[in-house]
C-alpha cells in the first residue's frame, strides 16, 4: 500500500512538472513569438527581428495579412517580396495599409493564392501582381495533367481562406490549430525563440518585417565581407542550372499550355468575382539573367510568353506591365570581386531588384510621381497588342547584342 502511495506521489509530480515545463515553453514562446503566428508587439532587442520566421513564410504569411487587413497587396514570389516595399512614399493613405504577401519558391497558383487571401481579409479591392517566366516553365516531355489534381489540400492552402481553395472548414481550423500549437509547445520554436532573443543586436539578421516585406538585412554583410560580385556568381550559376534542365519549354508537345497559365485565368476570374482591381507586371532582370535565357536556348519561349499573358490580361481587361527591359537599370555593371562594400544601385543580384528600383515601378504602376523620384527617372512599358512586336523586337535587338559583343 506505501509503494502505491509513492508511486501515486510520483507519477503526479512527473505530471506536475510536465505541466509546469509545458506552460512555461509556451510562455517563452508565445511572448517572443519567434514566427510571428501570433503577431504580438515587437519590441527592440527582444523580438523585433524574426530571423526564424525566414523559411516559414507559407506559415506566417497568412496570419500576417489577417491582423494587417490590408487595403492594397502586392503578390508574386521572392522578387516583388524583396523589391516592393509596402512603406514606400509612393503609396498614398488611401491605399494603405499595404502588405507584401510575395512567397518564395513557391508556384504561381499557390502565389496567386496568398495575394488573394490577403486582400480579402481586409476591405481592400488592389493587387500588383508580379508574374515570372521561370514560375510558367514545365518539363515538355511529360503528359499534360491537371495542375492541381491532388486529392487532398496541402498545410499551405489549408491555412488559407476556405472559400479560395474549396477546402472544408474542420480541414482548414485543424492545420491553423496545429500552426499554434507548434509555435507554442514544440521544442523547435523554443530554440527559435531563444535565437531570436539572441540575434536582436545583430544589424544583418535576417527578418521579414509586419508588412510582409524582406528588408534583406543579411545583403549588407555579404557585400562588406566577401563584394556583391559573390551573389553575382551564386545565382548566375543558379540560372544556369534551372535554365539547362531537359525539354524546358512554356508548352508541351501538344503545344497546349503550361497549367500555369491556367492559374493565372483562374486568379484573374476570382479577382474579378470580388470586385478586386489586378495589375500584371513582369519583373525586372538584370542583363546577366537575359543571359542566361539566351545560352539556354529558351528567347522564342520568353517572347511567346510574354505574348501569352498579354493575350490573357486584355480577356480579363487587366492592365500589363512590362519592366523586363534592356535599359540603363539592366545593364549596371556588378563591383569586380577586389570592390567590398561597393553595390549597384538597382540590382541586388541578377534575379532580385532594390527597392529603389521598385519605387521606379510603383511611379509607373501607380500612374505619379513618388517623393523623391524625378519623373525623367521612371521606366516599363505598358504593353498591348498594338506595340507587342515592336517592343520585344527591342529587346530582342538590345540582348543579342550584347551578347555578340560578349558578356
Amino acid at each position: 500500500m506505501k509503494e502505491q502511495i509513492i508511486y501515486r506521489r510520483y507519477y503526479r509530480n512527473l505530471l506536475l512538472i510536465g505541466a509546469i515545463s509545458a506552460c512555461l515553453v509556451a510562455a517563452v514562446n508565445l511572448l517572443v513569438d519567434p514566427y510571428d503566428i501570433f503577431g504580438n508587439d515587437r519590441m527592440p532587442y527582444f523580438n523585433l527581428l524574426k530571423p526564424a520566421a525566414i523559411e516559414r513564410a507559407r506559415v506566417f504569411k497568412p496570419y500576417q495579412a489577417e491582423r494587417l487587413a490590408p487595403k492594397t497587396v502586392i503578390g508574386g514570389n521572392s522578387r516583388p517580396e524583396m523589391g516592393i516595399n509596402p512603406q514606400s512614399d509612393c503609396w498614398k493613405a488611401s491605399e494603405q495599409p499595404v502588405y507584401n504577401a510575395g512567397i518564395p519558391g513557391a508556384s504561381f497558383y499557390l502565389q496567386s493564392l496568398f495575394a488573394l487571401h490577403a486582400i480579402t481579409s481586409g476591405s481592400g479591392n488592389k493587387i500588383f501582381m508580379g508574374i515570372d517566366f521561370n514560375d510558367f516553365l514545365i518539363d515538355a516531355s511529360t503528359d499534360r495533367q491537371n495542375a492541381h489534381g491532388q486529392t487532398e489540400f496541402s498545410e499551405n492552402e489549408l491555412r488559407l481562406a476556405p472559400e479560395l481553395t474549396g477546402a472544408s472548414d474542420f480541414d482548414h481550423l485543424r492545420q491553423r490549430s496545429a500552426d499554434r500549437l507548434t509555435a507554442l509547445f514544440s521544442l523547435n520554436a523554443l530554440f527559435d525563440s531563444v535565437v531570436t532573443v539572441l540575434q536582436q543586436r545583430n544589424k544583418n539578421a535576417a527578418t521579414r518585417d509586419k508588412n510582409g516585406f524582406n528588408p534583406y538585412h543579411e545583403f549588407n554583410y555579404i557585400v562588406e565581407s566577401e563584394g556583391q560580385w559573390i551573389l553575382f556568381e551564386q545565382k548566375n550559376q543558379e540560372l544556369a542550372t534551372i535554365f539547362q534542365r531537359p525539354n524546358l519549354a512554356i508548352k508541351f508537345a501538344d503545344q497546349s499550355l503550361s497549367p500555369d497559365f491556367d492559374d493565372l485565368k483562374q486568379f484573374l476570374e476570382q479577382a474579378h468575382a470580388k470586385n478586386i482591381a489586378v495589375t500584371l507586371f513582369i519583373n525586372p532582370y538584370h542583363i546577366d539573367y537575359f543571359e542566361q535565357i539566351v545560352r539556354a536556348q529558351l528567347w522564342s519561349d520568353f517572347e511567346e510568353w510574354k505574348r501569352e499573358i498579354l493575350r490573357i490580361a486584355e480577356a480579363y481587361q487587366t492592365v500589363l506591365w512590362d519592366f523586363n527591359t534592356v535599359d540603363q537599370y539592366s545593364t549596371e555593371k556588378p563591383p569586380s570581386r577586389n570592390k567590398l562594400g561597393e553595390t549597384l544601385q538597382w540590382f541586388v543580384e541578377p534575379a532580385h531588384y532594390s527597392s529603389k528600383l521598385g519605387d521606379l515601378m510603383l511611379t509607373s504602376l501607380l500612374g505619379r510621381q513618388c517623393k523623391d523620384i524625378d519623373s525623367l527617372d521612371s521606366f516599363g512599358v505598358q504593353l498591348s497588342q498594338t506595340m507587342i512586336n515592336s517592343h520585344l523586337r527591342k529587346i530582342r535587338e538590345a540582348i543579342f547584342g550584347e551578347v555578340e559583343l560578349g558578356f
